[in-house]
């Protein structure tokens, strides 16, 4: 069995079904620098310092440009294997989060940090 996101052809053989769709959004510590903004701008977004869960360990690889006249990367400062830990990191950093946003709320539920809209079109 297997339960992921990032598959785009599965096997022949294997039963898919569509369990829930899901968007990203962004994180960060409720007390750092990012609460004082009215709203995340794409500006802020890439002026601000990103944590990163990858499953790969390529943190530069998952750097993707952002579409439109001028290409930006995030500045990636923070990368980890483990989807629990950043929770903590988060709270603890003024570091900015792009995830699954049913992930984030999970996070809301125990950490002090606040969830806000995804500023780039995926």
């Amino acid at each position: 069995m297997a339960i992921a996101g990032f598959y785009q052809n599965v096997p022949e053989g294997f039963y898919q079904t569509h369990l829930f769709a899901d968007s990203l959004a962004c994180a960060f510590n409720k007390k750092g620098s990012l609460a004082k903004l009215n709203r995340l701008s794409i500006d802020h977004y890439f002026a601000a310092k990103h944590a990163l869960i990858t499953l790969q360990g390529d943190f530069q690889e998952q750097q993707k440009p952002s579409k439109g006249p001028k290409q930006r990367k995030r500045n990636i400062t923070y990368g980890s294997y483990s989807f629990t830990s950043l929770a903590s990191i988060l709270q603890q950093s003024d570091l900015l989060l792009t995830a699954p946003k049913l992930l984030l709320e999970e996070y809301e539920k125990h950490f002090p940090i606040h969830i806000c809209p995804y500023p780039l079109e995926s």
